[in-house]
């Protein structure tokens, strides 16, 4: 599903000015080390949860752009998201008034910290929101879970650590289209195989050498109750360089 369809940044970090006007729902950063990379996925978190880092808020004072940080001038930091809502797109009951603001067509959500402000500003497709507009634009951004996870984190750490908050989606999610543990399970491999799909013919554009990819998972009578599936998406290699084949695991 692609929400996001353009991002504009200024005054962040490494970053004084940047606009990203192709963004897709898979979208890759490539660049050299410390070129920026990571700080658009931190202001990015700035921009939904308040946050650069983990448990760290962003600070106008020391997240300002840094060739400019001790420059004695106006610090100001700016993030805008500009939206394009999907026609399946659902706002939930109570959010009516919510859905009117914003339903017509793409619409931009800006917000700007301001040094000895105590609170971002709040800006609608360029003009200033107001209190009762701010609040509508923050109900509509609790509609979306956006996670920024560091580059030295290994990826499996992060499933352990969130694996209560995936098995909960899983649950809610499956819960109106599978009434039993079996045909939750049966939707889980069927989504499943449709993902490893969709990765074994980019694999096997990039590695034509290699074998195939394949998804182990548990049979359907090891699941408990609260089905999580767990498994190894492995690559089976003929090469006669690399002979132990590359495990990847997912949960």
């Amino acid at each position: 599903m692609k929400l996001i369809s353009a991002i504009t940044i200024q005054g962040f970090r490494s970053i004084r000015s940047a606009t990203l006007d192709t963004v897709e729902p898979f979208t890759a950063f490539a660049g050299l080390n410390n070129s920026g990379k990571s700080n658009v996925l931190r202001a990015l978190n700035a921009f939904f949860n308040g946050e650069t880092e983990h448990g760290r808020r962003l600070d106008v004072d020391e997240d300002f752009y840094r060739p400019d940080l001790k420059a004695k001038k106006r610090k100001r930091i700016s993030i805008g998201v500009t939206f394009s809502l999907p026609p399946n797109f659902t706002f939930r009951h109570g959010l009516e008034e919510v859905r009117s603001l914003l339903q017509n067509g793409p619409f931009e959500i800006r917000k700007e910290w301001r040094r000895g402000e105590p609170q971002s500003r709040y800006f609608l497709n360029g003009v200033e929101s107001d209190t009762d507009q701010r609040a509508k634009l923050d109900q509509f951004l609790q509609l979306i879970n956006f996670r920024y996870i560091a580059n030295r984190v290994l990826p499996l750490d992060v499933i352990r650590n969130e694996h209560q908050a995936l098995r909960d989606v899983l649950i809610r999610r499956l819960g109106k289209k599978a009434g039993t543990p079996e045909k939750a399970f049966e939707a889980i491999r069927d989504t499943s195989e449709k993902m490893v799909g969709a990765l074994v013919g980019r694999f096997q554009q990039i590695c034509p050498e290699e074998g195939n990819v394949r998804l182990a998972t548990l049979s359907p009578g090891a699941i408990s109750p609260l089905p999580l599936a767990t498994g190894s998406l492995t690559a089976t290699t003929k090469s006669k360089i690399a002979p132990r084949a590359p495990v990847f695991r997912v949960s």
